[in-house]
């Protein structure tokens, strides 16, 4: 059965060009389309969509309070992947709706030549068809879900059914504290919320530096940058290279850049940004950021991964773990896509899964030397000659 996708955009030409890249996909059947959020929710229930494509900004409704809308009306909604322009105030907003229930965010292209064949409209695809396909799991926020009703007066309830336990191996309390050069971060579909709760649980003081790589476009890492600088205790900053690895900073991997970790001197380790390899379908890739800090750091790293489809980060993990370093994971439980988590407990690479906030709570009680690290000026870049010298982090 093809998977039903509703395009919802107020733009004629975006709806076609969007309308175009969907039908070139077999698996995919285009049900409709909208051209506001109003017209959108008329129009689900007789359409009845497994994925829609959602613009940001739209007359009459927006995605964001249609996107409210939906969630709060429907027991099951159709998974949603926010398609915003790549400006700031529109990756801000996009950023909004993924804590409001959308399941990812994609960037509007931006011309129709060759678009079928383009890396954007790969990656949507890709992006359209892991929802449709984790779909039984997603009910928007863990808030919003209902709890099962009780069984009617004197029937006889169901025997309840075994299920394993979230926490795979081990309670927070009892993993190792350890001495942790770094801490390196997998995210993907769902990750922004994942990585809030996750950091909110960390403090300012934390002993050593933190990198992530979450699968999005540049202006929505930069977004997120800011955004979780503003939410959370830690510096958070928009990683670029030459930047020195600080102790209780936040270096979120920029969109359509690889994120790697170079040693440059005793004790000192730098931030490095790159488009190769170019082949990889996801930029900033997992699989780079942790083979580069395994081998700057050995058995010092400290890896997690969040939620996410596909398998980006196995092989990286492998190397992880082979050096030595420690990974834990995102539970299934609370994974809006349990797909990249997945991949590495499967493999038996995982020391613990946990919710977010606990994973947060793990990553602080395995990182020893909770003391305030020296005061340390931000990261910032030089301008004219080269990248800022590091200031530091020990490798």
């Amino acid at each position: 059965m093809p998977i039903r996708v509703l395009v919802v955009d107020d733009s004629a030409f975006m709806r076609r060009a969007l309308s175009g890249i969907i039908e070139s996909d077999a698996e995919l059947e285009l049900v409709g389309t909208a051209y506001d959020g109003r017209n959108f929710l008329e129009k689900l229930d007789q359409l009845k969509p497994d994925v829609v494509t959602l613009d940001v900004e739209m007359p009459n409704l927006d995605g964001v309070a249609a996107l409210k809308e939906l969630m709060s009306s429907r027991e099951d909604p159709p998974a949603v992947l926010m398609c915003s322009s790549l400006t700031k105030e529109g990756s801000r907003v996009a950023l909004e709706a993924l804590q409001h229930g959308a399941a990812d965010v994609i960037a509007k292209p931006t011309t129709a030549f060759g678009l079928q064949e383009s890396p954007d409209a790969k990656l949507m695809l890709d992006k359209i068809r892991g929802l449709a396909r984790h779909k039984s799991r997603f009910r928007g926020r863990a808030t919003q879900r209902r709890a099962p009703a009780p069984p009617a007066a004197g029937s006889q309830a169901a025997a309840p059914i075994a299920k394993r336990p979230v926490r795979t191996f081990a309670d927070v309390a009892s993993l190792r504290p350890r001495d942790v050069g770094c801490v390196v971060v997998g995210s993907s579909t769902g990750g922004p919320p994942a990585l809030e709760l996750m950091l909110k649980e960390l403090p300012a003081d934390l002993s050593a530096p933190i990198v992530v790589a979450q699968h999005m476009p540049p202006m929505f890492t930069q977004s997120l940058a800011s955004r979780l600088d503003a939410l959370t205790s830690l510096t958070v900053v928009h990683a670029e290279t030459g930047m020195p690895l600080l102790p209780g900073t936040v270096y979120i991997g920029q969109g359509g850049k690889h994120v790697r970790i170079a040693r440059v001197g005793a004790g000192r380790c730098r931030i490095e940004t790159t488009e190769v390899p170019q082949e990889a379908l996801y930029k900033p890739s997992v699989n780079v950021l942790f083979e580069t800090a395994s081998e700057v750091y050995g058995q010092r790293v400290l890896g997690v991964m969040l939620t996410g489809m596909g398998e980006d980060g196995l092989e990286g993990s492998r190397r992880l773990v082979d050096a030595g370093g420690t990974l834990i994971g995102q539970d299934e439980e609370s994974s809006v896509v349990y797909g990249m988590p997945r991949a590495v407990h499967d493999a038996g690479l995982t020391t613990a899964q946990f919710a977010p906030a606990e994973v947060g709570r793990a990553v602080r009680h395995i990182v020893r030397g909770q003391q305030a690290a020296p005061a340390q000026a931000r990261p910032t870049t030089q301008t004219g000659a080269g990248p800022a010298s590091p200031r530091g982090s020990a490798a």
